[in-house]
């Protein structure tokens, strides 16, 4: 994970009701579609870490049922994947 030098809770909580804003009413498949395409452009301009990826995966991990694991998990392949 990136270090939080500078950290701002306000800033971040603005940032987290955008995010919510832009995606509460998306279906799974269009939100899927939407990472994958922030992943390419990460992917192209060199900013992709797959560290981050799998620290992000392993944290929230114990928190899914099975199922959304194993949906996560699929994701991830196909992310870590040439796509």
């Amino acid at each position: 994970m990136k270090q939080l030098k500078g950290y701002n809770a306000d800033a971040v909580r603005g940032m987290e009701r955008e995010a919510l804003d832009k995606y509460k009413n998306m279906s799974e498949d269009a939100l899927v579609d939407a990472l994958m395409s922030q992943v390419r452009k990460s992917k192209s301009d060199g900013s992709f870490d797959p560290r981050e990826l799998k620290s992000f995966a392993e944290m929230m991990s114990p928190h899914l049922t099975p199922a959304k694991r194993e949906r996560l998990d699929n994701i991830i392949r196909l992310i870590n994947s040439d796509m």
